[in-house]
């Protein structure tokens, strides 16, 4: 919890930094453009749009990187015999539908792990039964 905490307070505090740094570049900016004879107006003009301009390629980049969802593709094998191939589309269908609560309503799903992961410590059967199955 600590690390955790640790990471948030130095994000912040170089999220702090970033806004300095940008406003300072920004005012460099505009002495540049006056110090090159353009009028103030324009100078802040210019820099305004160009932070804009940032500010809208960083949205851009931000998007690009959340956005993207990974499919889940279902790869098909050549059944053994018709009862086992009925249970893995079965399954195959099961998972999909878990996959899709658990997406809509990810509270739900953690507090499901949780008491899943509650019960296997909980009763030493459970446990030693999956250790086998995970051992094999």
């Amino acid at each position: 919890m600590a690390r955790i905490a640790a990471a948030a307070g130095a994000a912040a505090a170089a999220l702090i930094a970033l806004a300095i740094a940008l406003g300072y570049f920004g005012e460099a900016i505009i002495l540049e453009l006056e110090a090159r004879a353009m009028s103030p107006a324009a100078a802040h003009a210019i820099a305004g749009v160009a932070g804009l301009v940032l500010i809208g390629l960083i949205g851009g980049v931000l998007k690009l990187l959340f956005s993207r969802r990974r499919q889940v593709t279902v790869t098909t094998t050549v059944p053994v015999n018709p009862t086992a191939d009925a249970a893995a589309q079965l399954g195959g269908l099961v998972a999909q539908q878990l996959m899709t609560n658990a997406r809509q309503h990810p509270y739900g799903a953690a507090g499901a792990a949780l008491a899943a992961g509650l019960a296997v410590g909980a009763i030493p059967e459970l446990r030693d039964l999956l250790k086998g199955v995970v051992k094999h």
